[in-house]
């Protein structure tokens, strides 16, 4: 799953030589939350893919290219969160289109075999279930309160002065 800035049919088509799904960040919601579903291990640029499938308990592999969108600092502050290390593995980058035919196939062939050997040899990682379920208690405190005040806020401004 690339970042949504990185997404292109010629990843797609990379991981279908591979073997391998290919999630595109930029489907309708149902459609990501589907295909997760269905994943064993998600190979994952983009963070909102791999919060979605460490909350659904996926495992997942970091990887960043050269390519706009990923914010080190973000993944970063997220994995510290859940006690986990963020260290992404390299891919290169995979233009939608180029100038030069030859360029581009080559680029695609390296980025394969890059892909193919992290999908065989990088441990995956997942939050520890304790962890996980500590976030998820937090959360619905804090939405609960949010809910709350909104409540409490609209009743204010429905009452008569």
């Amino acid at each position: 799953m690339p970042h949504y800035r990185n997404a292109n049919d010629r990843w797609a088509g990379v991981c279908r030589r591979l073997g391998l799904g290919y999630i595109d960040p930029r489907q309708d919601v149902d459609s990501v939350f589907a295909s997760l579903r269905q994943t064993r291990v998600l190979i994952a640029e983009a963070m909102h893919g791999a919060i979605v499938a460490d909350a659904l308990g996926i495992p997942w592999i970091p990887v960043r290219t050269a390519g706009k969108g990923v914010m080190e600092f973000k993944w970063r502050d997220w994995c510290e969160s859940l006690d986990l290390t963020y260290a992404p593995h390299q891919l290169p980058p995979l233009f939608p289109t180029s100038r030069n035919r030859a360029a581009g196939a080559i680029r695609s062939a390296v980025a394969a075999a890059r892909l193919f050997q992290i999908s065989r040899t990088a441990a995956p990682q997942l939050s520890d279930e304790k962890i996980r379920a500590q976030r998820f208690e937090q959360l619905y405190t804090r939405l609960w309160r949010l809910k709350r005040d909104v409540e409490r806020e609209r009743l204010q401004l429905t009452l008569p002065a």
